[in-house]
């Protein structure tokens, strides 16, 4: 069981982090240290950062931030992976995406190459529209096989 000690159970204030919070010792950490002025990155500060899932649970709104801030941390010149199961917000904020079924890999490469309409209805069983002048993808029906 975590203890007080713990660092992924404890949090801490923070002003100037939008989410009045974070996890201490958590990937996010570096995060809120950085700033838009100097891109000098603290000691100790990894190369890549990997999400996994992110956005599960938050508004859109929150969605949007997370992303924003992920994107700023690869402007900085860091890796960023992310695993994500919301196609229109891959399509958005990704260059490249590695695309999976049941475990394998289906396609990779530059994301409007991976992720279109035909290659989506193959994989997952959905229609989707994509929106005029735009990468983003809206899910329309089912498809049954």
């Amino acid at each position: 069981m975590a203890g007080e000690g713990d660092p992924v159970k404890r949090t801490e204030c923070r002003a100037g982090n939008p989410w009045g919070r974070r996890l201490v010792g958590s990937p996010w950490r570096g995060l809120t240290r950085l700033g838009s002025g100097a891109r000098t990155r603290p000691p100790g500060t990894p190369d890549w950062l990997l999400a996994d899932e992110p956005l599960a649970s938050l508004d859109p709104a929150h969605q949007v931030d997370i992303l924003d801030r992920l994107r700023g941390v690869a402007q900085e010149g860091r890796g960023v992976a992310l695993v994500l199961h919301d196609l229109a917000q891959a399509a958005r904020i990704a260059d490249d995406v590695l695309l999976l079924r049941q475990g394998r890999i289906v396609a990779d490469g530059p994301t409007a190459a991976v992720l279109t309409p035909e290659r989506i209805a193959d994989v997952f069983d959905v229609r989707v529209a994509m929106l005029p002048d735009s990468a983003m993808m809206v899910p329309i029906g089912r498809i049954l096989r």
